[in-house]
């Protein structure tokens, strides 16, 4: 068996530190991330971030600890902050073929050669952090393993993709909520995270972020969280009375998105389609899930009125797709061009067999019309312009 030492200097050989810098205009280059990535991931990167305001302050919290609140009214899928992370390890099952005998000292070394390197102003903020990982690690990775998330990127090959844990120095002060107000999407084009609201968030507000799988049942979000977080989550969705009909409509949720497609929206009758996507936005509202849930029944509405020919509904909903990005880069990039010329650039153009059918057509209408006129509620009807073209002009000054 391979003497630690020796499994180190093999370790050096595999992974490498990469850094990632900012570059303001007048050429100075920034340091603003430590990473530890195979020797075939990218080097650095020179893209900016987008500008923005922040809309939100640290301070302290009634969930847990110290949380985000926002200071201004947020509207559903603005930019809350966009940031790159302080630091990244590999995940566990991603360290080298025999190297699992030394696999805590060897991320504990990575951890321990990274916070070296960090800014008194960093090493303050780090050491501010809570640790629940305090078994069998240092208080360093512990608070690490604490507060990191979990993403993923291809080698710069684009052969294997590999998973990595990444401490981000504001993301990490969101508390959960099972029902959370906004949620996040790693960009590896940017190496940068974008947090963004899932539905309105009122001035004064917390934002909150899902730490558990949005799916699970009741008793198994209390579980991963009790496991991995140690604290046991009272948010309206676990102390709800009706246990069993909110765990059914997680699954419902879940199977709908598993199971519906495409094809399903195009071919099938307009009214039927339409109720059932309304139904799905009723679960969604009620669980609190907007973030992770509302983009596929927009591009459901996207694509049924695509295939109706109706180009102005189509585009209608196709921005409410962009502006909450919660899908990635390369498929907002694929809807701006469905909505560019969509009699041309839309693949499924007046495909429906009930196309030009006036009465299916003013029916669809009726029941969304009916659904929003109940509810009482903009939030998804108040999508500004501005997200949208600021969400074009990001991914333009982002593309690679």
């Amino acid at each position: 068996m391979q003497r630690l030492s020796e499994s180190l200097e093999s370790w050096r050989d595999v992974f490498i530190i990469h850094h990632f810098y900012d570059v303001d205009r007048d050429g100075t280059r920034h340091t603003c991330t430590g990473c530890y990535a195979h020797e075939h991931a990218p080097r650095h990167l020179m893209r900016h971030l987008p500008g923005f305001m922040p809309f939100y302050q640290i301070q302290e919290s009634n969930i847990h600890g110290r949380g985000l609140f926002a200071t201004k009214n947020i509207r559903p899928g603005e930019l809350i902050f966009a940031e790159r992370p302080l630091m990244v390890l590999p995940g566990d099952e991603d360290l080298p073929e025999g190297f699992a005998c030394y696999r805590d000292d060897t991320i504990e070394q990575m951890c321990t050669e990274l916070i070296r390197q960090f800014t008194p102003e960093e090493m303050e903020s780090y050491a501010s952090l809570g640790n629940v990982r305090d078994h069998g690690v240092s208080p360093q990775l512990g608070k690490f393993l604490t507060n990191s998330v979990s993403i993923s990127f291809r080698d710069i090959r684009g052969t294997a993709t590999t998973r990595y844990n990444a401490l981000f120095p504001t993301l990490c002060y969101t508390n959960h909520s099972c029902g959370p107000n906004s949620g996040w999407l790693f960009d590896y084009k940017t190496f940068a995270i974008f947090l963004r609201a899932g539905r309105a968030i009122a001035k004064g507000e917390e934002i909150t972020v899902n730490y558990t799988n949005d799916s699970a049942s009741r008793n198994e979000r209390i579980g991963s969280l009790r496991a991995n977080y140690d604290f046991t989550c009272y948010c309206k969705h676990c102390t709800c009375a009706d246990v069993s009909s909110c765990d059914k409509s997680r699954q419902e949720l879940s199977q709908w998105l598993d199971t519906t497609s495409i094809n399903e929206w195009i071919m099938s009758d307009p009214i039927l389609t339409a109720q059932k996507v309304l139904n799905i936005f009723k679960l969604i509202t009620l669980e609190g899930l907007e973030y992770a849930f509302a983009e596929k029944p927009f591009l459901a509405f996207t694509v049924l009125f695509g295939s109706l020919g109706l180009e102005e509904e189509m585009i209608h909903w196709g921005k409410y797709v962009v502006a909450m990005a919660c899908v990635s880069q390369d498929f907002c990039e694929t809807m701006l061009h469905w909505m560019s010329d969509p009699p041309i650039t839309f693949p499924y153009w007046n495909r429906s067999p009930f196309s030009g059918d006036t009465a299916v057509i003013q029916a669809v209408f009726e029941k969304i019309q009916a659904y929003y006129d109940d509810k009482r509620k903009a939030d998804y009807h108040d999508v500004p312009k501005k997200t949208v073209l600021l969400r074009k002009m990001m991914m333009r000054l982002c593309s690679v």
